[in-house]
């Protein structure tokens, strides 16, 4: 059997989670749906073999959050997630916290849907893989839309060096009043290195990125593409 979401037939849902009984239990919900599935045994190095082993034209992925233990990879999920989806292979990540960490925040932008080991069900299995396949085509819900829009950095510090860099965030189109904080890498970028000047200055400066401003909530907001100009 298969699934069928638009022009995309899903015939194998690739389950990744170091703990057997986990994959199990992603297993149950998928086969609901009448549709095979393989457990990803491990150990995974890294997106692009991980890439090698699959359909990508068939395959859709379950991934849990935590997955540097026991060996069995190299990466957390929120990597091995935003690397797949960047291939257009449907996948929906899984994780038990209560509030994202900021490794997940961070790649946001390639993870459309986080979902608690709970919520898994066939709807939402459905649900997840089906925002992807519109995402793919360019067709975003409100929440999860992108535009470019001015952010009011409020202060921050930097984190294990020079280069990782907290920051207080004020997004006047998403909400003018709360200040949400960001965890970034600055690298080459200017803007960020503008911030990172500001925060050791203590001083307020504005800059410009691509900012889900429809999110329903400060959990689903991803930033992208820091800029010194609206227009990039």
């Amino acid at each position: 059997m298969s699934l069928n979401i638009q022009d995309k037939v899903i015939e194998k849902v690739r389950l990744i989670d170091d703990n057997q009984h986990v994959r199990q239990s992603y297993k149950f919900q998928v086969e609901d749906l009448d549709i095979d599935t393989e457990e990803v045994m491990g150990p995974i190095v890294d997106v692009p073999s991980l890439l090698a082993m699959f359909d990508t034209t068939r395959d859709a992925v379950i991934c849990d959050f935590n997955l540097k233990v026991k060996n069995y990879s190299s990466m957390n999920g929120d990597e091995i997630v935003s690397g797949l989806y960047q291939k257009n292979v449907p996948v929906v990540l899984c994780t038990r916290a209560d509030h994202l960490p900021e490794a997940i925040r961070r790649r946001r932008r390639y993870i459309p849907v986080v979902l608690a080991p709970a919520k898994l069900s066939p709807e939402t299995l459905v649900h997840a893989f089906q925002v992807c396949v519109e995402e793919f085509k360019g067709d975003f819900s409100t929440v999860r839309k992108p535009w470019r829009t001015i952010l009011r950095i409020e202060g921050g510090e930097l984190l294990g060096g020079d280069d990782l860099l907290q920051v207080n965030v004020v997004i006047p189109e998403f909400d003018s009043s709360t200040l949400i904080s960001f965890e970034w890498r600055i690298g080459e970028n200017d803007a960020l290195k503008k911030v990172r000047e500001s925060v050791a200055h203590g001083d307020i400066v504005r800059i410009f990125a691509t900012v889900n401003v429809g999110a329903g909530g400060a959990d689903d907001l991803y930033v992208e593409d820091w800029s010194l100009r609206k227009a990039q």
